[in-house]
């Protein structure tokens, strides 16, 4: 049989196991969102430093003005520098 202060013993235990149970599943949640942020991220970089390859290309091989425009190259170039910090 048991008595009341082991109830209360085991009542306070559950509570703190619930407690630690909620704070690590909080805290692997924020992780996770972390990573799926930086792999976007990450994706986009990469979407435009493709679309600057093709400008480069178009410049260098092709001759082609516009479609190898300085301006767009740099802010091509810009746009990934912001991106990433």
């Amino acid at each position: 049989v048991l008595g009341p202060r082991s109830y209360f013993f085991y009542g306070i235990s559950s509570v703190v196991c619930a407690f630690i149970g909620f704070r690590y599943n909080a805290w692997r949640m924020e992780v996770s969102e972390d990573n799926n942020n930086t792999r976007i991220e990450s994706f986009k970089i990469l979407q435009e430093l493709a679309e600057l390859e093709l400008i480069v290309f178009a410049a260098h091989y092709d001759r082609n003005e516009v479609e190898g425009s300085p301006r767009k190259g740099w802010g091509k170039v810009n746009l990934n520098h912001e991106w990433s910090y």
